[in-house]
């Protein structure tokens, strides 16, 4: 009642403070919606960031032309800047915990270790590659049926590998291939027509092959390379263009042919080579080969050449060394 009473008696300024009151909220509801705005206009330009630099990193790490004699340097100051942009990313972001936020983590941990192992930088290549196994296994426990969360850990875990074998710790690089095969088995399994889940299956297959072929267990690595190149002979029916698929077969074929030549298997050791060769030539006609092709090639045709001098087959073996030096010239 008295504060009924109150209230009649200073009508005035209860209306001035109801009218205050109601305004207030009314610029808080309005400052609050501008905040939310912000945020997700801020949250969408940092999306948009974070795949520049993603199409960044991959362009500048899988560009052929950047990959040629003469572009080694800008290649490695493009990819010093794209590890400059993952680093930031990974200090703004490193404690969130959203999902999303945490498959974009892993990417980045992932994209950044491959790049350190690129610049010779292992040991910090290994703790990022680490970290990004740590959170990608996390994610695929969370939703195992999520399949794109599965290739990335699949990704990361034959990057693992790869960098091991380069370091020598083959027994530990051949446990991070198994643990890969197993995630990407799993993936054919789930999807047995997509390419690319068969692409990256082969390759772990033929990566553990080339681990087994340097601890000299040599039967293990010939069925390895068997089942890399049924694998992609499959896919290749699917996708007879898929460059990436071509590319491959023709190192899974070098690979192979160095193996028997170790082992002294003269003629299946020349077979492997000849059609090695005969893949890099045709990918050299289709695009520009980048470092990596010419060296293989190179090497193919030199070894090539070994083995048919050694069968005497001379004039054979003296156009297998002249395209060697070819291939070399431009290294």
């Amino acid at each position: 009642v008295r504060i009924r009473r109150w209230v009649r008696h200073h009508s005035t300024l209860v209306t001035s403070v109801t009218t205050a009151a109601c305004v207030g909220l009314i610029v808080a509801g309005v400052s609050l919606g501008l905040l939310q705005s912000a945020y997700q206009r801020e949250q969408a330009s940092h999306a948009r960031v974070r795949h520049v630099v993603d199409d960044y990193f991959t362009q500048v790490s899988e560009a052929t032309l950047l990959n040629q004699p003469g572009a080694q340097s800008l290649r490695r100051k493009l990819l010093e800047r794209a590890a400059d942009h993952y680093e930031q990313f990974l200090r703004e972001n490193g404690s969130e915990t959203k999902a999303s936020l945490q498959v974009e983590l892993g990417k980045a941990h992932f994209r950044l270790g491959v790049i350190r192992g690129s610049l010779d930088s292992p040991s910090r290549a290994m703790s990022d590659l680490d970290s990004a196994a740590a959170i990608q296994r996390h994610l695929v426990t969370d939703s195992p049926n999520t399949l794109e969360r599965r290739y990335d850990l699949g990704m990361t875990l034959n990057a693992r590998g790869r960098l091991l074998h380069k370091q020598g710790r083959l027994n530990v690089a051949v446990k991070a291939f198994a643990e890969a095969l197993e995630v990407r088995e799993h993936l054919v399994t789930m999807r047995p027509s997509d390419v690319e889940y068969v692409r990256t299956l082969a390759n772990s297959h033929m990566n553990l092959g080339e681990t087994l072929r340097r601890q000299r267990e040599y039967d293990r690595a010939v069925a390895e390379f068997g089942t890399a190149h049924a694998l992609r002979t499959t896919a290749l029916e699917q996708s007879p263009n898929n460059t990436a698929l071509l590319r491959d077969s023709a190192k899974g074929l070098y690979n192979l042919g160095n193996l028997h030549f170790e082992r002294g298997h003269s003629v299946e050791a020349e077979k492997s080579l000849g059609a090695a060769v005969a893949l890099f030539e045709q990918l050299r006609k289709e695009s520009p080969a980048g470092l990596e092709l010419l060296e293989l090639t190179a090497l193919a045709y030199r070894r090539l050449g070994d083995l048919q001098q050694l069968r005497q087959a001379f004039p054979e073996a003296t156009a297998s060394y002249e395209h060697a030096v070819v291939a070399g010239r431009v290294l």
